[in-house]
């Protein structure tokens, strides 16, 4: 995940899969020269400091020996019910303006990906607390979508100027 601070400020989270990928490196991450990146997590060797937090169900977030994020209901032949919160450290962004998050993702074997695979915003998620507990605002992105293989998607840049001034934690809800 990229956060850079510049007149429009941008988040970049990289190799966060739904599902499942292949690892990704960072060179293909392309800022304009007017930003300033001010948090990235590209989490292909662990989860670093995002938390894995498991509302119901077995399945939860973890990191996957291939380089990426991973989670899937899908277990032992048989769909799970499930909700599953990966949820990013503070992103302070009391000092700007403008944000943007970006981030790339796949998502396989969904039975509505736009419902069942989502981003949310919370100004108030405290550590060690159910998401439940907390207010998140769902954020308005492309509907996920299955591309029918392994190929990595993006997000495409998505607003966050409604949390300028404020500090924040981002949540991939599964």
């Amino acid at each position: 995940m990229y956060i850079r601070k510049f007149k429009t400020y941008s988040v970049l989270f990289l190799s966060l899969w739904l599902v499942g990928c292949s690892n990704l490196d960072d060179s293909h991450v392309k800022i304009d020269e007017e930003s300033e990146l001010i948090f990235s997590a590209t989490l292909t060797d662990n989860l670093g400091d995002f938390k894995a937090v498991n509302v119901s169900g077995d399945e939860m977030w973890h990191f996957d020996s291939n380089g990426y994020a991973y989670v899937s209901g899908y277990v032992e032949n048989a769909n799970k019910a499930n909700e599953a919160w990966l949820i990013s450290p503070e992103i302070d962004l009391t000092a700007v303006e403008t944000a943007r998050l970006t981030f790339d993702h796949v998502v396989r074997y969904f039975a509505n990906p736009a419902t069942e695979a989502t981003v949310w915003v919370s100004e108030n998620f405290v550590d060690d607390q159910s998401p439940a507990v907390a207010a998140w605002t769902q954020l308005v992105t492309e509907p996920f979508t299955d591309p029918g293989s392994w190929t990595f998607g993006t997000s495409g840049e998505i607003s966050l100027t409604a949390f300028a001034g404020k500090k924040i934690r981002i949540g991939f809800k599964y």
